[in-house]
């Protein structure tokens, strides 16, 4: 809900809008906004396929044929799993090489899916960066004209004749408008907080050849899995 919220914003106050723009540079928006949505298609396309790819399920008939020293057993499962297998305790399974379980695509995050849960996190990231340049932008140059205009027009205020109304009625809906891109602006600067601090920590995670849930044994070591 809150990447629709950004992504509606986006359509709002930059491909509607030209107003930030100076005359020669229009066409930049049509560039921007290309770059925004192939991001905002390609996480769509990552996250599903998150969800739908299987984490690493067990075969336990080829598990049964490791050597000993290369699986140990699993006391939730009560069955034998290859080394750097972990159990999700909300799946209720088993997983290969499982890095953590995630709410954002309902599903583990494992050795099948790794790759394309990092390819959501980068095209997310992109999107919320290039969204939120784009909202800064367009409210450094909103006019605040309107707001004083009403804060001090205290004698046009006590005016309710039709004309006063429905300029009145304009201006409320300019302020309503930058009120709303206050919102979506902090929706998208916190979104960008969250993804990026995820994007780095699995960029962490990667180059030590380790998963999250190993990190939390192997924290301040610097071996790394073979």
């Amino acid at each position: 809900l809150f990447m629709y919220a950004v992504i509606a914003g986006f359509n709002k106050y930059i491909f509607f809008t030209d107003s930030f723009l100076p005359n020669g540079l229009k066409a930049i928006k049509y560039i921007i906004s290309l770059i925004f949505y192939f991001c905002v298609s390609m996480a769509v396309i990552c996250h599903v396929l998150t969800i739908v790819t299987d984490p690493g399920s067990l075969n336990y008939d080829l598990v049964a044929k490791l050597n000993p020293e290369t699986k140990n057993p699993c006391m939730k499962c009560n069955k034998d799993r290859p080394n750097r297998a972990h159990h999700c305790s909300v799946c209720g399974r088993c997983f290969m090489k499982m890095d953590h379980h995630c709410p954002w695509v309902f599903n583990c995050v494992g050795f099948r899916n790794q790759k394309i849960f990092f390819l959501f996190i980068i095209y997310t990231n992109i999107g919320l960066l290039i969204a939120l340049i784009m909202f800064v932008a367009f409210f450094c140059s909103s006019s605040f004209t309107d707001l004083v205009d009403i804060a001090k027009d205290k004698k046009r205020n006590l005016d309710f004749s039709e004309n006063n109304m429905l300029i009145f009625g304009n201006k409320f809906k300019k302020i309503g408008d930058i009120l709303m891109l206050c919102l979506v602006t902090g929706i998208t600067f916190l979104m960008l907080l969250s993804v990026f601090s995820l994007f780095m920590s699995q960029i962490y995670l990667i180059k030590r050849n380790i998963t999250n849930i190993e990190s939390d044994a192997y924290r301040g070591k610097e071996e790394t899995y073979p």
